[in-house]
């Protein structure tokens, strides 16, 4: 599944934390705070709710979701209370009964109720999609009595609303009571997803089905069409088994309806952690408190003679060391892979900017430049201090890197040459000897500094 902005700018916030390190401590305590709460909202999951009368299949919409069957009869459908499912290593199943829990290995929810009747049911499931979303499966809505305590669950802390209706009747007395009373920001992120939908619909139904839309036009968002027993045959612990079912089906349009409503659910969150972002631009990244970006040794500005290789193969070429290290101590073999990297990120960069527009190679020369620092620094405590801190910083900025790669575009480009500058300034300062005369190096121009995107 693709990369939300909320994933992306929790995991770009979280790397730029991990690579200030220490340095952290010298911000001012309220944006301390800040980045600590924003951080803390960026990872946490988004609640999307799915909620139906008995006859709307809500619960197989949520059997889809999960990717595998919950239920072995009817009777037990009936006796489901809600059914929480969020993401786990392995799948697990807890009965939990006010302040006691009963655990069960695997989809175990016949299991759990096959005694006294549980409070709720929490699934645990390692699939991606609940990396970032939990769904709630209440249980069906078909009395008056149950309104105020059903829509307390309804709304409570929730991002998204599913639904369900029966495609082939028309919009109930209770529905339309219930749904009056959701609030109208909470009916701007629901779809109502009609199920009993598929090639055996009549002229009727699909009658039927056009009224009812006519009459709840304006109370979702949008709609989605959906044959339940379709979608859940094409998706199997957790992947598509047959994409072509799981299309027509209707479930596909279902999740990407679904992920869209996230995505506009978490606005204001998403923008407010990039205007964060935007006051973090000119803090240095780095290991040492309050340094500002170091310039880089002559030696990173000569023509690449070791390794010429190192910009004629393609990112996907095997990251060794760019140079031989038989005939150099450790300190020169890095600064050897330090110039070359810096050499080759500085032509791709430019190349790209002026005429390709397609910044993949710096990219794979940064994963290269990484690659053989991290080889070359497990050999041998060579740095004069933080050798451990450096080893792991470079860990954390090859993650970062890579997550930029995905953007590929010219500011994700200078951002990862700004940041390659400041590692090669970390390490530089840490050798044991170094060259008396400086320049700017890695950036095209001199251009070290940090612009996010």
């Amino acid at each position: 599944m693709t990369l939300t902005d909320k994933q992306k700018l929790h995991k770009r916030l979280t790397s730029f934390c991990t690579m200030m390190g220490e340095g952290m401590t010298g911000l001012d305590v309220p944006l301390q705070v800040r980045i600590r709460e924003t951080i803390q909202h960026l990872g946490t999951t988004t609640k999307v709710v799915i909620a139906g009368l008995s006859a709307s299949q809500h619960r197989g919409v949520g059997e889809f979701l999960a990717g595998g069957p919950f239920f072995s009869s009817h009777e037990e459908i009936l006796k489901c209370p809600l059914i929480r499912i969020s993401h786990g290593e392995k799948s697990a199943t807890e009965a939990i009964f006010g302040t006691e829990i009963k655990k069960y290995p695997g989809v175990s929810v016949s299991v759990a109720l096959a005694g006294k009747r549980p409070d709720t049911i929490q699934l645990h499931l390692p699939y991606d999609i609940f990396r970032n979303i939990d769904i709630s499966i209440l249980p069906a809505y078909d009395t008056e009595e149950q309104r105020s305590a059903y829509l307390v669950n309804l709304i409570e802390n929730t991002e998204v609303v599913i639904w369900c209706s029966d495609a082939a009747q028309p919009w109930s007395p209770q529905e339309r009571r219930l749904w009056f009373t959701v609030p109208d920001t909470l009916k701007e992120r629901s779809i109502l997803a009609l199920t009993h939908t598929g090639q055996d619909e009549t002229k009727e139904t699909q009658e039927t089905l056009r009224k009812k839309l006519e009459i709840v036009s304006g109370e979702f968002h949008t709609s989605a069409k959906m044959h339940v027993a379709d979608a859940k045959a094409a998706v199997r612990s957790g992947k598509v088994i047959d994409r072509e079912r799981f299309k027509s089906s209707g479930g596909y349009g279902l999740i990407q309806h679904a992920l869209a409503l996230v995505q506009i659910s978490q606005k204001k969150l998403v923008d407010d952690a990039k205007a964060l972002r935007e006051e973090l631009d000119q803090i240095p990244l780095g290991t040492v408190q309050g340094t500002p970006l170091q310039p880089l040794p002559d030696i990173l500005q000569k023509p690449v003679t070791a390794s010429p290789d190192l910009t004629e193969k393609t990112p996907s070429d095997s990251a060794e060391p760019s140079v031989s290290v038989k005939d150099q101590t450790p300190a020169e073999t890095i600064k050897i892979i330090l110039r070359d990297g810096a050499q080759a990120c500085r032509e791709a960069l430019s190349d790209s900017t002026g005429t390709r527009k397609d910044f993949s190679t710096i990219f794979g020369h940064a994963d290269k430049m990484l690659s053989s620092l991290k080889a070359t620094l497990s050999e041998a405590d060579i740095l004069d201090r933080d050798h451990v801190k450096i080893r792991t910083q470079i860990t954390d900025i090859a993650e970062l890197i890579s997550l930029l790669s995905y953007e590929n575009d010219e500011n994700a480009a200078r951002d990862a040459a700004a940041i390659l500058h400041q590692i090669s300034s970390d390490i530089l300062l840490r050798l044991p000897t170094q060259p008396a005369e400086a320049t700017h190096g890695i950036s095209e121009a001199g251009d070290v500094s940090v612009r996010r995107t």
